[in-house]
C-alpha cells in the first residue's frame, strides 16, 4: 500500500471510545440554561424527542425547530458537553500530531447526530484537531454510502487512490471506503472480517497505525 497524500478517519471507536448518549443529561442541561429555557418544553419532552440512534435525525436540525439559529448553534455544543461521553483512543493525539508534522492532511468522516462544526469545536478543545469534519448530520448521507466519502475527497481535492480511510467497522468503513475508491485501514481489535471483504490494511491501535504508515512505500510519481 503506497503512502497516502491524505488520511480520512472515522470518529466513534476510532478517534474516540464512545458510550451511549445521555439524553436525560442533555435535556436537563438545556432547560437549566437561561439562554434556551424560555424557548423549550420541559425536560421530559426534550428527552423523549431524542432518538436512541441518530439515523437521519440531527441535534442541530432538532434545535433549529425550537430556537433561533444563533442559539441553536450554541445549544448544540451544550448538548454535546452534557450528554456525550467520549474519551480519546490511546495514541490518537500522537498519531494526529505525527501526520500533521509530516504535512499529511487529515479529515474526519462520521455517521453522527452532531454537525461538523460542533465536532470541530469539541475535537480542537481536546487536542484532537483535524483539518475538517464531514458529518452525516450535515450531508444527509451515511457511511457506507460513497457520497459521504466523495464529499471528503472534494475537500481534499485528491483522487481516492491517494487517500487512506481509517475506521473500525467492516461494513461502514472498510466496504464503504473501498467502494468509493479509497484505501481502507481497518482499525481496532473487533470481530474477524466477513467473507468476502475488500482488500485492506489492519491496525489494532494508533501506535500500530503510525508504524504501518511510516513503513509504507513511496508513492509513484506519474
Amino acid at each position: 500500500m503506497p503512502a497516502p497524500r491524505a488520511v480520512l478517519v472515522d470518529i466513534g471507536e476510532t478517534l474516540f471510545a464512545e458510550q451511549p448518549m445521555d439524553r436525560r443529561a442533555a435535556a436537563d442541561a438545556l432547560v437549566a440554561d437561561p439562554r434556551f429555557a424560555p424557548h423549550l418544553p420541559d425536560a421530559d419532552a426534550l428527552e423523549a424527542a431524542q432518538p436512541d440512534r441518530p439515523g437521519a435525525w440531527s441535534v442541530l436540525g432538532w434545535l433549529r425547530g425550537m430556537l433561533p439559529e444563533a442559539l441553536a448553534v450554541e445549544a448544540e455544543l451544550l448538548v454535546w458537553e452534557a450528554g456525550v461521553r467520549m474519551t480519546p483512543m490511546p495514541g490518537a493525539r500522537d498519531a494526529l500530531a505525527a501526520l500533521r508534522s509530516a504535512s499529511v492532511p487529515v479529515g474526519a468522516v462520521s455517521n453522527t447526530r452532531f454537525s461538523g462544526r460542533a465536532w470541530q469545536h469539541v475535537m480542537e478543545a481536546r487536542d484532537l484537531a483535524v483539518d475538517f469534519v464531514v458529518s452525516s448530520a450535515d450531508l444527509g448521507a451515511r457511511k457506507p454510502d460513497p457520497a459521504i466519502f466523495r464529499a471528503a475527497l472534494g475537500r481534499l481535492r485528491l483522487p481516492p487512490g491517494d487517500v487512506w480511510f481509517v475506521g473500525d467497522s467492516w461494513e461502514r468503513d472498510v466496504r464503504g471506503a473501498a467502494a468509493a475508491g479509497l484505501l481502507p485501514v481497518r482499525f481496532g481489535k473487533g470481530p474477524p472480517p466477513p467473507r468476502p471483504h475488500p482488500p485492506c490494511a489492519v491496525a489494532c491501535d494508533w501506535p500500530a497505525f503510525v508504524a504501518f504508515w511510516k513503513s509504507a512505500g513511496p508513492r509513484r510519481v506519474s
